[in-house]
Formats: structure tokens, C-alpha cells, sequence
């Protein structure tokens, strides 16, 4: 009995200096982030140097991931909003492209430097592509801007169905 006892202390404490001997290693190679906490950590340095690739050294400890839960917490979730905030910050959509939330970081691109030619580069057909169209519709009340947006993929026909649409909901 003493044996198992000796035995489960020994795991018990070589967990314990496992682990924070794994999370000393993320700490000094990477920006952890725990819980979808604050990524400034990874954006600061992203934005000082120019440098979206600092995004990629975000990582999460292994105990803290809330992934099956709560997919906003996921590490590949951090790493899109890093790159949409490097993004905003130099003004350069083309970070968006490097993201795995392309859609929602040309959307915010979009509105921050209010470029309605940027809502053309969103995934056909997606909520943020709407999204982006009715920003700009409501912001300047006028169909015309869908004259803008080039015909390709149907998107002119669907900035007019969303104009048409916001009209109706104004005109109740």
C-alpha cells in the first residue's frame, strides 16, 4: 500500500513539474493566451515591427483550451483576431488574406477605413459580404454605391436585393 501511495505522489508531482515546465516553454517561445483573454500580447509586437506573422506564435496552454465548449476560444480563433487587428492597425487588407477569418477581417477592414471595394474581396454569398453591403447602404442611404461593386459572382444584383431590402425595413 505504502508503494501505491509512493507511486501516485511521484506521477503526481512529475504532472506538476511536467506541466509548468511545458508552460515555461510556451511562455519564453510564444504569446500565450489563456480563455480568450486579452491578445495584445501578440498584436503589440505584430503592429510595432510590421509583422503579422507574430500572430502564428500565439498559443494556448493545454489546460486552459475551451475548444469543445466554446469555439471562440480556439487558438486558430485568436490567431484570426490577431490578424484582424494588425490588419486595422496598418490598414492593409491584405493581412486578411493570411487569416483563417478572412470574411470577418475584411468586413471590419471595410468599415474601419470605410472602402466599400474591400467588401468585394468577402466569400460570395456570405453574411459578412450582406454585413459589409448594408454598412454601407445604411451609412449612405443610397443604391448608387452598388454601381461600385463589379458584377462578377452576382454581387452588384445582391448590393441592389440589400438596398431593396433596407428600404422596405424603413419604409414600415
Amino acid at each position: 500500500m505504502k508503494k501505491i501511495i509512493i507511486i501516485l505522489i511521484t506521477l503526481i508531482i512529475l504532472g506538476v513539474v511536467g506541466y509548468s515546465l511545458y508552460y515555461f516553454y510556451l511562455k519564453t517561445n510564444y504569446y500565450v493566451v489563456s480563455n480568450g483573454a486579452d491578445i495584445s500580447e501578440a498584436t503589440g509586437p505584430a503592429i510595432l515591427k510590421k509583422d503579422p506573422s507574430k500572430c502564428l506564435k500565439i498559443r494556448m496552454p493545454f489546460l486552459s483550451r475551451y475548444e469543445p465548449m466554446s469555439p471562440g476560444y480556439s487558438e486558430k480563433t485568436q490567431i484570426a483576431r490577431c490578424y484582424t487587428e494588425v490588419a486595422v492597425a496598418l490598414k492593409d487588407p491584405e493581412i486578411c488574406e493570411k487569416s483563417s477569418g478572412k470574411d470577418s477581417c475584411f468586413y471590419r477592414i471595410a468599415t474601419e477605413l470605410r472602402d466599400l471595394l474591400i467588401c468585394q474581396r468577402i466569400s460570395p454569398f456570405s453574411n459578412s459580404e450582406d454585413s459589409c453591403y448594408s454598412y454601407f447602404l445604411q451609412e449612405k442611404g443610397s443604391e448608387s454605391l452598388c454601381r461600385e461593386i463589379t458584377e462578377a459572382e452576382g454581387r452588384r444584383e445582391r448590393c441592389y436585393s440589400i438596398y431593396q431590402s433596407i428600404r422596405r425595413i424603413q419604409d414600415r
